[in-house]
């Protein structure tokens, strides 16, 4: 008897275990992945915008927050990772684009993981009132720390003639919504074809990149002085994931997204954002939510922090 309650011991320990390597440890990304992402395809379709690129590139923190690290890369059990919420906006002297609906204080709340976690009404106004005078404003993916200054702006008929949203994204925003349904100036935009890269003003290319979403897409930028960005949207949580090679764990896939993110998708993509990351050391590959990533570009000159 005491032998077989060994074996079973020995059995669900290792039925443990194995779970474990499951949903916390496992993944990687591919040895390879050609073709995902073409930088020289971005770049040739902006190789006529050559100093006509946005000014500056600019970063409006709405909220912040820490998350534990284990959720963020698999296999990896350090300090707390800083997150941020927030929203791009790429400024000429005439015009501008917004990158990101951010969150509203009803989301952050929602949201909240620790009592480190921090929102500010008053630069939410900034972005609302921002969105109204920009003159194309996107989102990286449907996912409701995106998407909220959208699908719940307090002036939709001002803000839906701005809008560029692809078919996935405009298809999501309704559950975003107060109650659950879109204002109607909204729900009638348009959604645009990005289903190639698309270049959407002077050094700006759109390109398509589902996975994370169906609806996610990266944003290439190049700046009137040369200087290179890639907006990677949710694609990793941080840089660290891009450098290890490593997706986020299956339990963050099973309890934080529905629908669950395709995760091959990810782990190519990641692959390729890395060779990428080896092959163009100057171009700045821009995770949404990586906060200590966004602080130092800020620190670098590469993100003006705040709005004009």
């Amino acid at each position: 008897m005491g032998r077989r309650i060994l074996m079973i011991l020995a059995m669900l320990i290792v039925a443990l275990g194995g779970a474990f390597w499951w949903f916390m440890l496992s993944g990687k990304a591919p040895k390879e992945a050609p073709g995902v992402f073409d930088i020289a395809e971005w770049r040739s379709l902006v190789v006529d915008d050559a100093g006509a690129g946005p000014d500056a590139v600019r970063w409006l923190e709405v909220g912040h927050d820490l998350a534990p690290s284990w959720a963020v890369q698999a296999g990896r059990f350090s300090d707390a990772v800083p997150m941020s919420y927030n929203a791009i906006q790429l400024s000429w002297p005439d015009r501008s684009i917004i990158v990101g609906g951010a969150v509203d204080a009803e989301t952050a709340e929602q949201m909240r993981q620790t009592p480190k976690a921090g929102f500010d009404a008053a630069t939410y106004e900034t972005l609302l009132a921002a969105m109204l005078d920009a003159e194309q404003v996107l989102i990286t993916h449907e996912h409701l720390d995106h998407v909220m200054a959208v699908a719940r702006h307090p002036e939709p008929a001002r803000l839906a003639p701005n809008l560029v949203l692809n078919a996935a994204q405009l298809e999501a925003l309704p559950v975003f919504a107060e109650s659950g349904v879109l204002a109607p100036e909204i729900a009638a935009v348009a959604p645009v074809d990005f289903s190639a890269p698309t270049r959407i003003a002077p050094g700006v290319v759109v390109a398509p990149a589902p996975g994370h979403t169906a609806g996610s897409q990266v944003v290439f930028i190049q700046r009137a002085d040369g200087e290179e960005y890639l907006l990677i949207g949710d694609i990793v949580w941080n840089a660290n994931n891009i450098d290890d090679l490593k997706p986020r764990p299956r339990l963050t896939q099973i309890v934080v997204f529905d629908p669950n993110e395709d995760r091959a998708a990810i782990e190519r993509q990641i692959r390729a954002l890395h060779d990428l990351k080896v092959a163009e050391p100057d171009l700045s590959i821009v995770p949404a939510h990586d906060r200590a990533f966004l602080q130092q570009m800020v620190a670098d000159g590469l993100l003006a922090a705040g709005w004009e």
